[in-house]
């Protein structure tokens, strides 16, 4: 030990212990091997890291590279059976609610269209109906009277003058059958023209002084 010295000044006693310049070497060195272990170890980890990066996209390249898809045995890009389930549960949830909006409005648009059906049909009935009534007028109207009262002239008229009037009346038909036409108003060129002496007669004017 170091000899005691005493400070009178102020009254303190202190001691000084040797130490040994070896120790602080030591120190020193285990201070120097252990940051050359730890940058070595984080060297290690630092080249380990981009190792495994590597790997991974190896190994996600393999699976979509693959045939089959990626491999049953990837953790990554891969849904879990429960959140399968999950998805097709909201799915069916999903497609019964835009069903259940849904349903009204087809409800309705059937109620319209069999409405209209119904509309279309009943008016081809009155259409029909009102032509049957229309028809039915005309013949109680029109058809009979007018019958009746040829019936009644033809009986009216002697043997002979029916005899006459019906060769008339078949002699008019073959004319019409034959050229087609009867009247003025139809005519043939050929045979009649009404405005030939017109176009041919000489016309004079009067000048007037």
């Amino acid at each position: 030990m170091s000899p005691m010295k005493r400070n009178t000044a102020c009254g303190v006693i202190t001691f000084h212990t040797p130490f040994a310049v070896s120790l602080l070497k030591s120190e020193e060195c285990t201070a120097d091997v252990k940051d050359v272990t730890e940058t070595g170890k984080r060297l290690s980890q630092l080249t380990a890291r981009p190792r495994s990066i590597s790997r991974c996209v190896r190994a996600g390249k393999r699976d979509e590279a693959s045939p089959s898809g990626p491999q049953p045995g990837a953790k990554r890009d891969r849904v879990s059976h429960t959140s399968l389930r999950q998805l097709q549960a909201k799915m069916e949830t999903e497609n019964l609610q835009a069903r259940e909006i849904i349903k009204p409005l087809l409800d309705t648009e059937n109620g319209f269209v069999k409405g209209l059906e119904r509309f279309l049909s009943q008016r081809d009935v009155t259409e029909l109906r009102r032509r049957e009534l229309l028809h039915k007028r005309w013949t109680e109207r029109v058809w009979f009277p007018l019958q009746r009262r040829v019936e009644e002239h033809v009986s009216s008229c002697s043997p002979a003058e029916a005899k006459r009037r019906q060769g008339l009346y078949s002699h008019y038909l073959h004319h019409c059958n034959t050229k087609g036409f009867v009247f003025l108003e139809t005519y043939d060129l050929k045979e009649y023209n009404p405005f030939l002496l017109n176009i041919k007669k000489p016309h004079y004017f009067k000048v007037i002084f």
